[in-house]
């Protein structure tokens, strides 16, 4: 039986919950640039929070009264509250938030919103759970990410098994369609390097991003075909090791 969309991410994550922090570099400086100059009061919720990094910084300010952190993995909100107790944790989707309408002040989002089957749900749930001048900041790759890789699956075969992102430009139309303000946004490339290919799939699995390479479809990892993306990355070699690559948009705004 093939497994829903949502459950089969909610399952990669999960099992890379004991790996996620080790590996995540990339995300863990995403997650640090999201915070700066954030001045975080009364009711903070974190969607897709993952170990729980993020939402133990923003329990940590001191006008923060509580933090709801929100994951689709079970496993990582275990860590997340293991290491911040302070947390009230719920396992749902981003896009059905068991959250009340009008109860949060600040929503933020770490590279989790790119696992959405629906951006259209989830500005229409964000739009629900901000209070009045409620704010929100988020953080998503965009499309450009895995340019890298996906150029070089494009040399191996006429349809590389590597998920689509969506444009910052869509990202944005997305959320004002939804009646939301946005104050600022921009893209910031961010880079993580690995001696070889081998090594940069084998990181992706242990973060559960394997998902973005559609591993569902079957023998796409066959000696010959692993060769021909060894070969087809080696252009892209830099003194650092082979690219890994995120197009993050940091975009912020409000609900009026």
């Amino acid at each position: 039986m093939v497994m829903p969309e949502q459950a089969r991410i909610a399952q990669r994550f999960g099992d890379a919950a004991h790996a996620y922090d080790a590996e995540a570099l990339a995300q863990r400086h995403s997650a640090a640039a999201l915070l700066t100059g954030i001045r975080a009061k009364g009711r903070a919720l974190d969607v897709g929070c993952g170990t729980g990094w993020l939402a133990g910084q923003l329990a940590a300010q001191p006008e923060v009264t509580e933090v709801l952190a929100l994951d689709i993995a079970r496993p990582m909100l275990q860590s997340a509250v293991r290491m911040h107790p302070s947390l009230r944790c719920i396992q749902a989707d981003a896009a059905a938030m068991p959250v009340a309408s009008g109860s949060i002040d600040l929503l933020v989002s770490n590279f989790a919103l790119q696992w959405l089957s629906s951006p259209d749900r989830f500005a229409s749930e964000l739009y629900r759970v901000l209070a009045a001048q409620g704010c929100f900041r988020l953080a998503v790759p965009v499309a450009g990410t895995l340019g890298e890789l996906s150029a070089a699956w494009e040399r191996v075969e006429e349809n590389p098994p590597i998920n689509r992102f969506l444009s910052s430009g869509a990202w944005a139309e997305t959320l004002l369609r939804h009646n939301l303000k946005i104050q600022t946004q921009a893209v910031t490339p961010l880079f993580q390097y690995y001696p070889t290919v081998r090594e940069l799939l084998r990181a992706f699995k242990r973060i559960g991003a394997n998902e973005t390479l559609s591993p569902r479809r079957s023998g796409m990892w066959g000696k010959g075909k692993l060769q021909a993306l060894e070969s087809a990355m080696e252009p892209y070699r830099t003194p650092a090791g082979l690219p890994l690559r995120y197009d993050v948009l940091l975009i912020t705004g409000y609900k009026p």
